[in-house]
């Protein structure tokens, strides 16, 4: 799974619980929800950058590491603007690969749910964590999910205080009982805007 597809599934998984908590109910597709990335990127500056560092284990041991720098660049109470930039540093050479994405503060439900599988679970709790020494509040969502013998287990643990609301991600991939891949996602820095 790679990094576009983890921070779509986060989104799912934000979306998803975000609305839970905020609704009685599960939203209609058709339904607007806040969108978690504008929530999360709206409280900070202009300029304000988060440093994180992801590494994908494989099954032969071998570490795929990621380093991912988002800045906002923009702020209005109708989007907000933030450039991704990806290194991927695999066999001694970096390839950097850079995104703008808008946030819009409210999105179809469609845009951010997924269907609700019978064989998903997900869990929610809260927990203190340690960012740049010092202590965190953090919420965190599990989600389980099953689909033959693959079974998919993230969890994500998010914080208000942060950029863009992940402190930590971890995926698990099982196929038969045995890990397919692991993946590690880590807030490593980040800084204010002006």
């Amino acid at each position: 799974m790679g990094f576009r597809q983890l921070i779509g599934l986060a989104a799912a998984v934000l979306g998803i619980a975000g609305a839970a908590l905020a609704q009685p109910a599960q939203p209609k597709p058709d339904e607007m929800v806040n969108a978690p990335p504008f929530q999360h990127w709206s409280s900070f500056k202009v300029g304000t950058k988060v440093t994180q560092k992801q590494v994908v284990t494989l099954p032969d041991g071998q570490k795929v590491e990621q380093t991912i720098v988002q800045k906002l660049t923009q702020k209005t109470p109708q989007k907000v603007v933030v450039e991704t930039v990806v290194t991927d540093n695999a066999k001694g050479i970096a390839e950097t690969t850079r995104t703008i994405t808008t946030y819009s503060p409210k999105v179809r439900m469609s845009e951010v749910g997924t269907a609700s599988s019978p064989e998903a679970t997900v869990t929610e709790g809260k927990e203190e964590m340690t960012l740049k020494g010092k202590k965190v509040d953090a919420e965190w969502v599990e989600a389980v999910t099953k689909s033959g013998d693959d079974v998919w287990k993230e969890k994500m643990w998010t914080a208000q205080g942060v950029p863009g609301g992940i402190v930590k991600q971890t995926v698990v991939h099982e196929r038969g009982g045995k890990v397919v891949s692991e993946s590690v996602l880590e807030v490593v820095d980040f800084t204010s805007g002006s």
